[in-house]
């Protein structure tokens, strides 16, 4: 399991070969939903479609996770998807949406939401490690940005190719709460999230903790 977010197909129709049916070719030889490129958006290990994609090697390995800490003091820390090289010890985290909306500034991972006057709409940001999990405690400190309906922060550990999922939430417009979630086999059963009442997340820093152990999961704050 990782940190992951979900990505828009329509990112992946640009600049990206058709794929059909047939397989992809050794200059663009990762296949994900359809299409065929020769970047982390497309040959990262939980994007990558191994049965399309050129070879049995195309789609790039997951990296173990280690202990770590980061403190986004460098741009490095985060970067966008498509220039991500494969080595997590340069970049801890993987901007995943375009237009990128997300940067390390200050000792701080800022996630910006622009709005689209035209369209009437926003459009936000999402990061992910570009390391995996299985088992272990993880730690987020977060300032919340749920001060507006709509609008929803979120720390997750997920297997996108399972959904298997958990998470905190902090729901648009009510920053005063924060919610825990875990999901199971991609079956969205919202009778499990558990809301807590806390002062202004969105006014403080506070540290947020998933603690998974092969026996239970504990979350903290």
């Amino acid at each position: 399991m990782k940190f992951t977010s979900a990505f828009t197909a329509l990112a992946l129709s640009l600049a990206s070969s058709a794929l059909a049916q047939n397989k992809c070719t050794e200059f663009s030889p990762c296949s994900r939903e359809g299409y065929c490129d020769s970047d982390a958006m497309f040959c990262l290990w939980d994007l990558c479609d191994p049965t399309t994609s050129y070879n049995a090697t195309s789609c790039w390995q997951p990296e173990g996770c280690t202990s770590r800490t980061t403190t986004f003091d460098s741009s490095n820390d985060v970067i966008a998807i498509r220039t991500y090289g494969g080595n997590p010890q340069a970049n801890a985290f993987l901007s995943v949406f375009e237009p990128n909306n997300a940067k390390a500034a200050n000792g701080q991972l800022e996630l910006d939401m622009t709005y689209d006057a035209a369209n009437n709409k926003g459009f936000g940001a999402t990061v992910k490690a570009s390391t995996t999990i299985k088992y272990g405690k993880v730690t987020a400190r977060v300032k919340s940005a749920s001060v507006a309906t709509g609008v929803v922060t979120s720390f997750i550990i997920i297997n996108e190719q399972t959904g298997d999922e958990f998470d905190f939430e902090w729901v648009g417009k009510n920053p005063a709460e924060v919610q825990t979630n875990y999901y199971y086999q991609k079956e969205l059963d919202y009778t499990k999230m558990t809301p807590y009442a806390m002062a202004d997340t969105s006014a403080a820093y506070h540290d947020y903790t998933i603690d998974w152990t092969a026996e239970k999961t504990t979350w903290l704050v």
